[in-house]
């Protein structure tokens, strides 16, 4: 939500009446409030201040209400098997975009190889707009495994079976 606020010079405090007009159809007749555009574009925002003698004053602002970028398309969660992995932003170059990784890097894609938590964030440089934050959760899936016990055999012995197993499954 954007905030509006109005604060008055009046020095005999005569101020009444407070009517904001967002240009967008609807208003609000307080003299400090919040609201939600559902459209980016252009709006003329009105403030008419009224006295106890019913003269009005108008002040009016032209806002701009951007886009925000969308979310990041890694996925939510992805494991990691012989290799590091590569997660990727956005799906293409972009130079309106700065990405934000909590690794500290500003790539569009970034290489994983330890198990992690990773957040990413998009910013549109040209507006400063921000994306939601995504969260990317990075799990090993590569198994443990045991082999048992270490065992000694002499030459010529008859090899033994070994039984391996995944730990903790």
């Amino acid at each position: 939500p954007t905030s509006f606020s109005a604060v008055g010079r009046d020095p005999n405090n005569s101020i009444e009446n407070y009517l904001w007009i967002f240009g967008d159809g609807t208003s609000a007749a307080v003299q400090d409030t919040t609201h939600t555009y559902n459209l980016p574009g252009t709006y003329t925002v009105q403030l008419i201040l009224s006295n106890r003698c019913d003269e009005a004053s108008t002040l009016t602002q032209t806002i701009e209400i951007n886009n925000i970028p969308e979310q990041p398309t890694v996925p939510t969660d992805t494991a990691l098997c012989d290799n590091p992995i590569v997660l990727t932003a956005w799906p293409t170059d972009n130079p309106e975009f700065n990405y934000y990784w909590s690794t500290g890097e500003t790539s569009r894609e970034i290489t994983v190889s330890e198990p992690a938590i990773i957040e990413v964030a998009i910013i549109n440089i040209t507006t400063g707009c921000t994306s939601d934050t995504l969260q990317v959760f990075i799990a090993d899936a590569r198994p443990d495994i045991d082999l048992g016990g270490d065992r000694t055999l002499c030459q010529n012995d008859p090899t033994q079976t070994l039984d391996a197993q995944v730990a903790n499954a």
